[in-house]
């Protein structure tokens, strides 16, 4: 029997308790949303403790009933067992409360309270795995306490050893749809040219994320394409402060990029600002576990040009939906940015190909259906520690 049979015969959906400590919308956050949004409600009946914040608000939205729960940092702090027993105690009895048949760990530090109020609850754990983590002690720990496992990516399953059931991380293709007034916008407010050549990359302003590295490359790009730009989109969301964004802007100006490089922070339109792009790098300078830029730029009908490892291995199909280079490769990176902006016909061939792909391999309906059933499974007892 499948798991939606077994929901639809015991008359009620599962009461799934998903927990995430992020106190701003990462990927893992904008993924778990959009899990919301797809999943179907007549078989999981979704809830989220979290901290009070923008993901309160956006799960809020989508009729998901949210539970403001405290979370603060273990590891390496004095009081981190206290904080940790203390706040699982909590999330126990919230589950309880809430008549929870399960939890589903959505963030690292949220899954250590999540197992812990597991046990305390007597209630079976789903452990989601969005990153790529280090074989050791908290992996094995996690493993026994956890009544499935979901990884993004192969990436991400490798280090976990079998019986990991991989789901990658879904994009609903209409959103990423756009019109060529909202293009022409974006370009305006960035400064941009409505007919320049336009490469951009988009996430967190981090070091590992690799924004230094795309500027190293369009440096070279600019010597050979005077007319391109370059934008970067996104902020440093989990700071207060943005220490690598000065860095940044001193790095374009010492390339002589400053004048044709517009940082443009967090944009409320990521549509648009895909669709203004004629090219989009991915360039993390460690390999990324899933790498949802790369689905939400071929949603988009853009190329994309990335490091090849890690998550964008397992989406990309080079040559057709855009191209890997070597890691690191900030020559290799170059090259193919400037391969595609000197062929515009291979350029839309890729991006339609990419939307293809992104539609039939990674559609966020699909990937909430499989979510969906495991979560069924689990909750109806039909869940297994790998």
């Amino acid at each position: 029997m499948t798991g939606s049979s077994a929901a639809t015969l015991s008359g009620a959906p599962v009461r799934a308790l998903f927990v995430d400590h992020a106190p701003a919308l990462g990927g893992a956050e904008h993924s778990l949303l959009l899990l919301f949004e797809c999943l179907d409600r007549s078989q999981v009946t979704p809830l989220l403790a979290c901290v009070p914040g923008p993901l309160q608000e956006r799960a809020e939205a989508l009729g998901v009933a949210c539970r403001p729960m405290a979370m603060p940092q273990v590891r390496g702090h004095l009081l981190g067992p206290w904080r940790l027993l203390g706040g699982a105690v909590a999330l126990a009895r919230l589950a309880r409360r809430e008549a929870a048949e399960l939890l589903c760990a959505n963030t690292v530090r949220a899954s250590l309270y999540a197992a812990l109020a597991a046990r305390l609850a007597g209630l079976p754990l789903v452990w989601y795995v969005r990153d790529i983590l280090t074989p050791g002690f908290y992996i094995q720990a996690m493993r026994r306490c956890s009544a499935a496992v979901v990884a993004v990516s192969c990436a991400a399953a490798e280090p976990l050893g079998v019986g990991a059931v991989i789901v990658p991380n879904g994009v609903l293709g209409d959103a990423f749809s756009t019109d060529a007034a909202r293009v022409l916008q974006a370009r305006a407010r960035w400064g941009v040219p409505r007919d320049a050549p336009l490469v951009g990359m988009v996430g967190r302003l981090r070091p590992w994320k690799g924004q230094d590295h795309f500027l190293r490359a369009m440096a070279l790009v600019a010597a050979q394409q005077p007319d391109a730009w370059f934008v970067l989109v996104g902020g440093a969301i989990f700071e207060e402060r943005e220490p690598f964004l000065p860095s940044l802007r001193h790095l374009a100006d010492s390339l002589e990029l400053g004048d044709r490089t517009v940082f443009a922070g967090q944009v409320e339109d990521v549509a648009a600002a895909y669709a203004a792009m004629d090219v989009v790098v991915h360039c993390s300078v460690e390999p990324e576990p899933f790498g949802r830029v790369v689905i939400e730029a071929m949603a988009a009908s853009r190329p994309v040009v990335a490091y090849d490892w890690g998550g964008p291995h397992e989406i990309m199909v080079s040559g057709e939906t855009g191209l890997l280079v070597p890691p690191g490769g900030i020559g290799h990176l170059s090259a193919a940015v400037l391969s595609l902006l000197r062929d515009p016909e291979k350029r839309q061939a890729m991006g339609a190909a990419g939307r293809a792909r992104a539609a039939g391999h990674y559609d966020a309906r699909a990937t909430a259906r499989q979510v969906q059933d495991l979560l069924v499974e689990v909750g109806r007892g039909a869940g297994h520690v790998p």
